[in-house]
């Protein structure tokens, strides 16, 4: 089987039966895609001297090379690598499948829009200010150094999906030592990335040693990663030939996770004077539940990861305090800062109703009504998001009471318009979530709802941010947003209850789907 049969298997795995008028959309979308970013490589020369004028863009260009690698490896970790079960019982030795699965991860279509942009910028600053053999010595380095950050993300993935919170632990912990070494200049991040990307230029060996070492590196642990996978999964029996083998066991409850519920109800509803302390009752029976489900399921409680965001916030809040006595009005900062407030409703949020999968039908078919289901999950999305805030909140108090103001601005726009949002749009949902999987952060594809969801949640924020010209005038349009949405709340409620009510079966139907 050669490589491009594989190349035309992975084509119709990516859309199947499509007809010849939108094959050929497809094809022209993409090429208009690598058209515009080769063209905005071409025009990054004058925005950069727009934006730091004085300052050499290449230079300038290289310097952001380690720091935006680490981000595209961290970016990248979290896709599911490609599948290499279907092809063992076709006839494809085992060294040709790897190789394809290694050439797979370089050809992806973000590496491809980024070579793209890079060709259209090496053409037009690199190429005419030096000579041929430089410019190809700089160009080399940059593909070597992209094609090392392709690698190393798979296998950042693999050590994420072992040990989440120790990897989470430690990137978090590198990530504030980069961004305090860049803030205050104790870390030449930023020279030290100079200094390797742009070293090719000079035709220095150093430099160029260390990007092909590296390259070499990664590629040998990557293949060793893809083999073994790919032996693990001719070794591993089949689910669906073998009902009857066993399943892992489920991770056991911790002791904060024991306390918590012998404070919960055990799930029943307790009878209360009045339909609405009967209705109360019933919502607050279901948080429990949701609670049992992400503290006693092993794919749930990797989001404990996300209690590192708060005290990575809290640090920045004080180290800011520190140094300044005020919040910048930077971007990165306060993207930061929204999303460890917002972490709780764009991650679980996200798959609020794919966490139920099957169970959900059950769930339906009891006496418990849709504006009960609902209440539950908005109830656990303030809960969580609470948590999320009450964490950073004392270095606030004591070290910036400045930033005070700026976190309760988050809050309210969290709660006021991300969590009606979310609710809202998440009857669309058509995944289910394997809850005892061992993958990292299963069911977050980039589909439709996925990214619509996403848009309505960040937009208005980064708006703001553009429109405002400081940090108060931007945390006072959040709060101002967020609680204008937080009182239309009884509008709010009236859409999610239609939202359930007109896609409810659809959803319930994908999930008893075999594949759902």
């Amino acid at each position: 089987m050669s490589y491009f049969s594989l190349l035309r298997h992975q084509w119709h795995t990516v859309g199947p039966g499509a007809s010849p008028a939108r094959t050929a959309l497809q094809i022209g979308g993409a090429v208009f895609l690598l058209l515009l970013a080769a063209g905005a490589g071409v025009w990054a020369e004058t925005w950069i001297r727009a934006f730091r004028p004085g300052v050499s863009p290449i230079r300038w260009a290289g310097s952001l090379g380690l720091p935006l690698g680490a981000l595209y490896v961290i970016g990248r970790g979290y896709q599911a690598p490609m599948g290499l079960r279907p092809y063992l019982p076709l006839p494809v030795r085992s060294t040709r499948l790897v190789r394809f699965a290694l050439t797979r991860a370089l050809l992806h279509p973000i590496n491809v829009v980024l070579l793209a942009f890079g060709a259209g910028f090496w053409g037009q600053t690199v190429v005419p200010a030096h000579a041929w053999g430089a410019s190809l010595a700089y160009g080399g380095g940059m593909v070597l150094g992209l094609g090392s950050a392709t690698h190393l993300a798979r296998l950042f993935a693999q050590a994420l999906a072992r040990r989440p919170l120790r990897v989470a632990l430690l990137v978090a912990g590198g990530g504030l030592v980069g961004w305090a070494g860049v803030a205050t200049g104790t870390v030449p991040v930023l020279a030290y990335s100079e200094w390797l990307f742009v070293g090719g230029l000079e035709l220095r060996p150093g430099p160029m040693a260390l990007l092909a070492g590296t390259y070499a590196g990664a590629l040998m642990l990557h293949r060793r990663h893809v083999r073994r996978r790919l032996y693990l999964d001719d070794t591993r029996p089949d689910p669906a030939k073998e009902d009857a083998a066993p399943q892992p066991a489920p991770p056991e409850a911790g002791i904060v996770c024991r306390a918590v519920d012998r404070l919960l109800p055990l799930g029943r509803q307790r009878r209360v004077g009045g339909s609405l302390g009967e209705a109360y009752s019933t919502i607050w029976a279901l948080v429990a539940v949701e609670w049992r489900l992400v503290s006693r399921n092993r794919q749930p409680r990797r989001l404990g990861i996300l209690l590192v965001l708060p005290l990575f916030v809290a640090l920045i809040g004080g180290l800011g305090a520190a140094t300044s006595g005020t919040v910048a009005y930077e971007g990165s900062t306060l993207f930061i800062w929204g999303v460890a407030v917002g972490g709780w409703v764009g991650d679980y949020g996200g798959r609020l109703f794919g966490w139920e999968g099957g169970r959900l039908q059950g769930l339906v078919a009891r006496d418990v009504q849709g504006r009960e289901i609902l209440g539950a999950k908005v109830a656990a999305l303030v809960l969580g998001t609470l948590v999320l805030w009450v964490i950073p909140l004392p270095v606030f108090v004591l070290a910036s009471p400045s930033a005070l103001w700026v976190h309760a601005a988050f809050l309210a726009y969290v709660l006021g318009w991300g969590v009606p949002v979310t609710v809202a749009t998440a009857p669309l949902t058509r995944t289910s979530i394997d809850l005892n999987s061992r993958g990292v952060f299963s069911g977050t594809g980039l589909g439709k709802r996925y990214a619509g969801t996403t848009g309505l949640l960040f937009l208005p924020a980064v708006g703001l941010f553009v429109w405002a010209d400081s940090t108060f005038s931007f945390a006072s349009g959040l709060a101002i947003l967020g609680g204008v949405s937080a009182l239309l709340t009884p509008l709010w409620m009236r859409v999610c209850r239609g939202a359930w009510r007109r896609y409810r079966h659809d959803m319930l139907a994908a999930f008893r789907e075999p594949d759902g």
